[in-house]
């Protein structure tokens, strides 16, 4: 009965093989479990069963069966590397490098390579990330993925110049790779060249994750065509800061009959302020609201290279392009402290979305609220919340002694924000859209930044171009936070 059973499974396995060659993964799995119940005890068949289900995104099912795989053969390293991808997808990254590099302990392979380093980039240990990287392409140089998260991890590492000369290497043998496009566009807007940055950066909507950012597709795309009077949609892409920041080339659009701008509805009545191109009406409407006629439709993100050649230099540096109401700032002037000393704004956590590669970035740009109490030691300074979201709620107790007033709450839009801003002498803020918000008003802000800093805030822009009103307080390694939290106290000392 037993060797019926194995025969049967062996069977199985082979149809499994064959659907998993065809790309059909899902069936595959499920030959797989039909092998597992007829012959139950055999590993390989449970490390087949995690790693599809690694390929397959359902990585609680993976971990569940390649711990038992392991059970049965302790040193089964292709199990042991599909465990660690498998942890990496649960938010587990420090765990799963540990079971990469049992598995490397067995065997040498690309795959484990490849997944130790993007496991190292998930804890911030880019140099080790790199040398992972490095290792897979000198036995696979036409790895695509291994090349990719190389050069992401030499953009984290600020080597923009070395990124790009890995990107176009790959380049060279996979030209319609669209991930590929994408970093060498975050590779070159790093290191300052825009123009060639901006066009490399259109790959993206051949990237199958931005597919669900892809809008109106019934109107003809523009991308700084004569528009000859006809109507222009202008739609927001990604987050609120990318609109806040790319809002301020709307005013170099020419020759349209009009043009409508699809935001965020908490920016609407903030970007009602900002200024209409010259001789065309402009209409700020929330997203998903009902739009008049149109006949042609840009992405936020798409406005530098469509304007790029009414813009000099590639960015608008006068600021501010949008503006706080005169109503709401009065109000804002009789809720916050009259008086002596600094008005300080704070805003300590970014904004988060659900998927693993957001969560992550979000841990390292987000500063624990403890770590600000160094602040409390500053004479003069009367601190205001900026901070929205859940983690508004964690002040009064992690920061018991902070002289900090929040009337979060009455900020219900933007345009509220940008009204309390305007009655502060400086924000201090992470990386969100806080930064973007003041830095668009004209006013102070100092930007604490993780040191893995996104392009727009590239160390070849010491100057701030964005943004001539910011100051940036850069981590000196990741995850240091201490640093740079001592040093914005001293420099507020000095104010």
């Amino acid at each position: 009965m037993a060797a019926t059973g194995a025969k049967a499974a062996a069977r199985l396995l082979r149809r499994a093989d064959i659907l998993s060659e065809r790309r059909r993964f899902a069936e595959a799995l499920q030959a797989c479990r039909e092998a597992l119940a007829a012959d139950g005890g055999n590993a390989g068949i449970y490390r087949r069963i995690g790693g599809l289900s690694v390929v397959l995104d359902e990585p609680q099912a993976a971990v569940d069966a390649l711990q038992i795989a392991l059970e049965l053969d302790p040193h089964d390293a292709s199990a042991l590397v599909n465990l660690g991808a498998a942890l990496r997808a649960l938010g587990q990254p420090a765990e799963a490098v540990r079971r990469l590099q049992q598995g490397l302990q067995i065997v040498q392979s690309p795959s484990a390579w490849f997944n130790l380093g993007i496991a190292y980039a998930d804890v911030s240990r880019w140099e080790d990330a790199v040398a992972c990287q490095r290792r897979v392409l000198q036995v696979a140089p036409g790895h695509v993925k291994a090349s990719a998260a190389l050069a992401i991890a030499l953009l984290a590492l600020g080597a923009a110049s070395d990124a790009v000369a890995v990107v176009e290497g790959a380049l060279a043998t996979a030209p319609q790779a669209p991930r590929l496009h994408t970093i060498l566009a975050q590779a070159l807007l790093m290191r300052g060249d825009l123009a060639r940055g901006w066009r490399e950066f259109e790959w993206r909507w051949a990237v199958p994750e931005n597919a669900g950012n892809r809008r109106h597709a019934d109107l003809s795309p523009w991308l700084g065509e004569p528009i000859a009077g006809r109507r222009l949609l202008i739609h927001a892409e990604q987050g609120l800061g990318d609109t806040l920041q790319m809002c301020r080339y709307v005013p170099f659009i020419e020759g349209a009959g009009a043009v409508v701008l699809e935001v965020q509805p908490g920016l609407v009545r903030l970007l009602e302020t900002l200024a209409a191109p010259a001789g065309t009406a402009l209409q700020v409407v929330p997203r998903g609201a009902p739009l008049p006629p149109l006949d042609l439709q840009c992405p936020m993100m798409s406005l530098p290279l469509a304007c790029a050649s009414r813009v000099p230099d590639d960015i608008p540096r006068e600021v501010p392009y949008l503006h706080a109401a005169g109503a709401d700032v009065a109000r804002w002037a009789a809720l916050l402290p009259a008086g002596p000393g600094l008005k300080v704004g704070l805003c300590w956590s970014s904004g988060v979305r659900p998927d693993l590669v957001s969560r992550i970035i979000h841990a390292r740009k987000s500063i624990p609220l403890e770590l600000l109490a160094p602040l409390d030691t500053v004479a003069g300074c009367r601190f205001v919340s900026l901070q929205k979201g859940e983690v508004a709620a964690d002040l009064p107790i992690a920061l018991p002694g902070l002289d900090i007033l929040d009337h979060s709450g009455l900020m219900t839009d933007f345009a509220q924000t940008a009204a309390a801003i305007r009655n502060l002498d400086l924000v201090i803020t992470v990386d969100t859209a806080v930064a973007h918000l003041a830095g668009a008003l004209g006013h102070p802000v100092w930007l604490l930044n993780r040191a893995d800093a996104d392009w727009r805030w590239s160390a070849a822009h010491r100057d701030a171009p964005w943004y001539p009103t910011l100051r940036e307080f850069r981590q000196p390694v990741p995850g240091d936070w201490t640093s740079v939290v001592q040093r914005v106290a001293r420099a507020l000392a000095e104010l």
